[in-house]
């Protein structure tokens, strides 16, 4: 009689991983020896439910992952909300840039006033000193 098979012989014939001289030994040795069969089958049954257990689909991503991935990639729209949201900094970017330009034109003028009255300052000046 054959040695009894260990642990590791039980799951590599489990799975089909032995070489084939020994898995001829193993296939014999379990023919007859019910302990050892015992182990193999309880191999077996371990190596069948981690296959099976691979081919359980994962949770699905919560919502609110999802829909902040899609919406990166392009593949949906963003909220409403959100698209407020982008929208309102925009039109405040363009608000400010239009209350700038319209501040720079007001100054243009306003010196455009000053050196009017510096001339004028001058020419009444010039009367004052001819007077």
């Amino acid at each position: 009689m054959t040695p009894h098979i260990t642990q590791e012989q039980a799951d590599e014939y489990a799975i089909g991983s032995l070489e084939p001289e020994m898995e001829r030994v193993v296939a014999l040795h379990l023919a007859e020896c019910p302990a050892c069969r015992d182990v193999a089958r309880d191999s077996e049954r371990l190596a069948s439910r981690l296959g099976l257990s691979t081919q359980i689909t994962p949770p699905a991503a919560p919502a609110r992952l999802r829909r902040k991935v899609f919406t990166s990639a392009g593949i949906s729209r963003p909220s409403l909300h959100r698209r407020a949201y982008t929208y309102g900094r925009a039109l405040a970017g363009l608000a400010a840039a239009v209350v700038a330009l319209m501040a720079f034109t007001a100054v243009l003028g306003l010196r455009g006033q000053v050196n009017d009255l510096d001339a004028q300052n001058a020419a009444f000046q010039l009367e004052l000193d001819d007077f």
